[in-house]
């Protein structure tokens, strides 16, 4: 059973991971003023469907709702979707448009699965683990996301929120303990 419980924290932590992939991108983006949005679209570095999207200001943690390539706006099917592996079957570039697709998100999904894995073996039952699983994936996307200030008051105020949920039910989970 113990490898059952490591093998779902380590999974669950790379289908986090990927998530918090899609947070650091789209977040910024979606929370940038015009002028950065301006300095972007004018960017030669940036990917052309990337520029059609900041233009149209269609680009939010949610629209679109699927994973694309920001080169040629090619929508990830499910095989092109599973963490890590996908990103090892098709050797780091789209399917499509056989461009690069950085390394940060390779490496986003395996340190959050590595981390996810050690909590899930290190620390007993299920709530401490995802607990502390929840703020360090938190703070992995307030690190990305510090240089924007509207988006990291945002993100502080939502931390704020998850801090006092999790020692609620620590300060719950202690009583009832004690009281058994």
């Amino acid at each position: 059973m113990k490898y059952f419980d490591l093998s779902f924290w380590a999974l669950f932590g790379m289908i986090i991971g990927s998530f918090v992939n899609v947070c650091t991108v789209r977040l910024p983006l979606e929370s940038s003023n015009k002028k950065r949005r301006l300095h972007l679209f004018n960017s030669q570095d940036t990917p052309p469907y990337l520029r059609h999207l900041i233009k149209n200001q269609k680009i939010s943690l949610f629209l679109p709702a699927r994973s694309f390539c920001f080169w040629c706006g090619h929508q990830l099917n499910w095989l092109e979707n599973i963490p890590i592996f996908s990103y090892l079957f098709c050797k780091g570039h789209c399917n499509k448009c056989k461009n690069r697709i950085g390394q940060k998100i390779f490496w986003t999904e395996a340190i959050h699965g590595l981390f996810y894995l050690g909590n899930g073996w290190l620390l007993n039952g299920f709530l401490y683990p995802l607990a502390s699983n929840i703020c360090f994936s938190y703070l992995w996307v307030l690190c990305h996301c510090w240089y924007i200030k509207q988006l990291r008051n945002k993100i502080i105020f939502f931390g704020t929120i998850i801090v006092f949920c999790s020692s609620s039910v620590y300060s719950l989970l202690i009583i009832n303990w004690k009281n058994i």
